[in-house]
């Protein structure tokens, strides 16, 4: 499984390791965390489509129905077959301070067999 910690680091989303990039299997379980108490963020995905790619029907790369958009300090899901495919996702995290602004960061996931 890869997990992800999601944090702010001087107002800013900070993602680690790899700044939040990851290289996944098809199948494979992602988490995203935060160490923080209270410290929510909210993830929404973007398929990055390619030359040839066969079409798919929504951005959304996981087995299960797509959750609720409410923010969360941990989410772990397991990707579909079918994304194999499908070769880049790229995702963004949103983190509000305490003061309510909101920073973002937009990494990306590639699927590989």
């Amino acid at each position: 499984m890869t997990t992800i910690t999601v944090s702010l680091r001087n107002g800013a989303v900070a993602c680690a390791p790899k700044e939040g990039n990851a290289r996944v299997s098809p199948k494979g379980t992602i988490a995203w965390h935060s160490p923080v108490p209270g410290q929510l963020f909210r993830l929404t995905f973007h398929l990055q489509p390619f030359e040839g790619m066969p079409p798919r029907q929504d951005d959304w790369p996981f087995e299960g129905p797509k959750p609720k958009t409410a923010p969360s300090t941990d989410w772990c899901e397991s990707f579909s077959a079918t994304v194999g495919d499908d070769g880049v996702f790229k995702y963004d995290v949103e983190v509000k301070d305490a003061s309510g602004n909101i920073s973002r960061l937009d990494p990306i996931i590639i699927i590989r067999n």
